[in-house]
């Protein structure tokens, strides 16, 4: 479980700069 944890973050990481890319996007459009 701790892996996944670490796993877990990048993902997190991720999918949070992804959702802000698409809502700036979003706006701009």
């Amino acid at each position: 479980t701790m892996q996944n944890t670490e796993s877990g973050r990048k993902i997190n990481q991720a999918m949070a700069t992804t959702g802000r890319a698409v809502a700036t996007t979003g706006k701009a459009v």
